[in-house]
């Protein structure tokens, strides 16, 4: 992705910036990760959901923190009155 997006031709070659695009770039594929598993379990592929959370730890943080407050509103939303 970095290649792809010229990120090294537009903002240089140094160390940091390296780092710095490596993290960016992380974050999407992260954020990706989520986003698909977040699809799954819409889908009702629960099963399959839970393997590709359980096989990706990186995505862990994003599920604990936006999936308990999914959780959360859909039993709010199911609460009477």
């Amino acid at each position: 992705m970095i290649d792809e997006e010229g990120l090294n031709a537009r903002f240089g070659q140094d160390e940091d910036t390296a780092a710095a695009a490596c993290d960016y770039v992380d974050s999407f594929e992260r954020a990706y990760r989520f986003v698909n598993v977040v699809d799954l379990a819409k889908q009702r592929h629960i099963g399959e959901a839970i393997i590709r959370t359980a096989a990706q730890p990186s995505i862990w943080p994003l599920v604990l923190r936006h999936g308990r407050a999914a959780l959360l509103n859909r039993v709010k939303s199911r609460l009477p009155g």
